[in-house]
């Protein structure tokens, strides 16, 4: 049985490391999130018309940004996603296929912009 290769490392910029750390509190915020929405359902109380669209939101800020790096060759979209493309792939900063997930998570970030905001107003 062969073994994979092991993950190279990408070296992240100044920038990079400040964006990181962004989407890191941007998940943690939307598990708190989740959380409060379990603990509200619990109780027995509806706050569903706020929280449903500020995850939406959220997500799609995430998304945004990580979709945004990819596209301008940045090196976040390869460090974490890198184990979902096959090895054979030269998964570089700036690559075309970088490029290219740059763009669909882009317009993932939009789809759940437009999901954000007709929850907002259906509910």
């Amino acid at each position: 049985m062969k073994l994979s290769k092991p993950v190279t490392a990408h070296t992240l910029k100044r920038r990079e490391i400040r964006l990181e750390w962004v989407l890191v509190a941007i998940a943690a915020l939307s598990f708190a999130l989740i959380g409060a929405g379990i603990y509200y359902q619990n109780r027995g109380i509806s706050h569903d018309n706020v929280l449903v669209p500020l995850l939406f939101l959220l997500y799609s800020i995430f998304f945004f940004l990580i979709g945004y790096n990819g596209i301008t060759g940045g090196a976040i979209l390869p460090k974490w996603f890198g184990s979902f493309f096959p090895y054979k792939q030269k998964l570089k900063a700036g690559n075309k296929l970088v490029i290219n997930v740059g763009k669909v998570t882009v317009g993932l970030a939009i789809f759940l912009f437009i999901l954000c905001v007709l929850s907002a107003l259906i509910q």
